[in-house]
């Protein structure tokens, strides 16, 4: 198994093959490379939350993969979470399906990126205003929320 650093940087992955300037100021956003679905689905992840998962750990550079990987583990979950919720036996309440969208839609997007709808549409107007009062809260922070909230509405509405 290699690290790829996204700056041209592979390296095995074991402590003895890691340089000392990797190990003292690694500052990439590395992806498991290789092959296999498992390891496939991870450089998907990682490249797809780059942004996410970016950044400087001046400690060592175990602790910033840790932490990426946690990243990944998070979107796991996250992912998992999305599909589920189609799959519950009742239709969660109105207020519960704006608190799933607009948490999906912060962790996914981030903060509103649209013009408010129109006096007409209201549903589009309460979908808006939802997301919108989540406006400056972290990508990372509405994926974990997003999940509680799911495995709440599966233990209300079952699966």
């Amino acid at each position: 198994t290699l690290i790829d650093c996204f700056d041209h940087t592979t390296f095995p992955l074991t402590a003895q093959s890691i340089s000392a300037d990797h190990r003292s100021g690694f500052t990439g956003t590395p992806a498991i490379v290789g092959s296999g679905p498992v390891v496939a689905q991870a450089v998907s992840w990682s490249r797809k939350f780059s942004r996410a998962c970016t950044s400087t750990v001046s400690q060592n550079y175990s602790q910033h993969l840790t932490q990426c990987c946690n990243c990944l583990s998070r979107q796991a979950e996250f992912d998992k979470a999305a599909e589920e919720v189609k799959r519950l036996k009742t239709q969660p309440t109105d207020e519960e399906m704006l608190f799933i969208y607009s948490h999906f839609k912060q962790a996914t997007v981030g903060d509103v990126n649209t013009d408010r709808p129109g006096l007409l549409d209201l549903k589009g107007k309460a979908k808006w205003d939802s997301w919108n009062k989540l406006k400056g809260t972290s990508k990372e922070s509405a994926m974990k929320t997003y999940v509680e909230k799911v495995e709440e509405l599966k233990k209300k509405y079952g699966i």
